[in-house]
């Protein structure tokens, strides 16, 4: 937010989007502990930025020696979290309390969205441009962008005298602004600028602090701009396994080794494809661990059983069996029976050999 009349500058940021930076550290963490593996190479790269962070400033030596960071804990206690036990029930909560602190200590204010009248149908507007675009997001993601554009969209901002500013890299936000504006009957919105932190940034610099425009370089912000749609790649193999095999003290590395090994053939399949030109289909992985876990039916039940039964060594030779059926089954586009994997995931008891 910036006044016109004042010489100052109010940084926001809602509660809401705290706990998806929370989420984000905790599955930095659940990646972590991947690092003590020495064969996971071909379980493929993530999108999390804490973890890939980590790993960047580790690579390149750009950590001060004074600073102790040697692990991806190290580097999210040093950022002022104090909790770092993914495990823990209380770690998101205690992660939002320690962010919120954090930034009210910068002066950065932490404000609560209230859901409009109007949340539900402008939800569906957003759902619906999200698949136009192929776009994927979390309901909870979606939710957040939404309350946050209907928050922003009935703050009168010339009435009060202010530039109004989003700064997003989410290209979507702009459309789903300007379609709720058009669908604005009661004409009750008002029109907010919205633009990527590299373009406020050198905003902010020239008008208010006079820099030199050639002294600004934005070498990162557009790099980062050009690689921001993250969301629209597969979810990696390290993702989908980091949460599911980390079980404290009760870590199933013999699976984990398993899965790298189908997945560096899968790989070496697809090089073989790609040289030869011979159309072979190749079925990811990720798409029947997916199935397996049930992941589109969000049934936590299940989910919870299914972590402590691919966590039990004695399972390992079982799952590696159902999926490569299933990988089989699919690449003759074939549907493969996934419900006596079910029931066993159900009553934690493998079936009779």
């Amino acid at each position: 937010m910036m006044k016109q009349n004042e010489d100052r500058i109010e940084l926001c940021v809602y509660r809401s989007y705290l706990y998806e930076v929370a989420w984000e550290i905790k599955k930095a963490l659940q990646l972590s502990w991947l690092d003590e593996c020495s064969f996971t190479d071909a379980l493929g790269e993530t999108a999390n930025n804490f973890y890939n962070y980590y790993h960047f400033m580790r690579g390149n030596d750009y950590f001060e020696i004074d600073e102790s960071i040697n692990s991806v804990e190290d580097l999210i206690y040093s950022m002022g979290i104090d909790d770092t036990d993914v495990h823990s029930v209380y770690f998101v909560p205690n992660a939002v309390k320690d962010l919120s602190d954090i930034l009210e200590d910068y002066g950065i204010l932490v404000e609560d969205t209230v859901k409009s009248d109007c949340f539900q149908e402008s939800r569906i507007i957003y759902e619906k441009q999200l698949m136009q675009l192929t776009r994927t997001k979390s309901p909870n993601a979606i939710a957040n962008d939404v309350s946050q554009m209907l928050y922003l969209l009935t703050d009168d901002a010339e009435a009060n005298d202010e530039d109004l500013f989003l700064s997003t890299w989410d290209s979507t936000l702009f459309n789903l602004r300007d379609e709720l504006i058009k669908n604005d009957e009661a004409n009750s919105f008002h029109y907010f600028n919205i633009c990527n932190p590299a373009v406020l940034s050198n905003r902010i610099a020239l008008e208010y602090f006079n820099i030199d425009q050639s002294a600004i370089t934005n070498d990162v912000f557009l790099y980062a701009e050009k690689e921001y749609d993250l969301s629209k790649r597969i979810k990696s193999l390290r993702d989908i396994i980091a949460p599911l095999l980390g079980k404290k003290d009760n870590r199933n590395s013999k699976l984990v080794r398993a899965i790298n090994t189908i997945k560096k053939k899968q790989l070496r399949a697809s090089e073989v494809n790609d040289s030869t030109k011979d159309n072979i289909k190749t079925v990811p992985l990720e798409d029947v661990l997916l199935q397996m876990m049930k992941a589109d039916t969000n049934d936590k039940e299940f989910y919870e059983k299914f972590v402590q039964f691919v966590n039990n060594e004695d399972n390992t030779d079982y799952i590696i069996q159902i999926i490569e059926k299933g990988i089989s089954s699919k690449s003759k586009n074939e549907e493969f029976d996934y419900s006596s994997f079910y029931s066993n995931v159900e009553s934690g008891i493998l079936p009779q050999s």
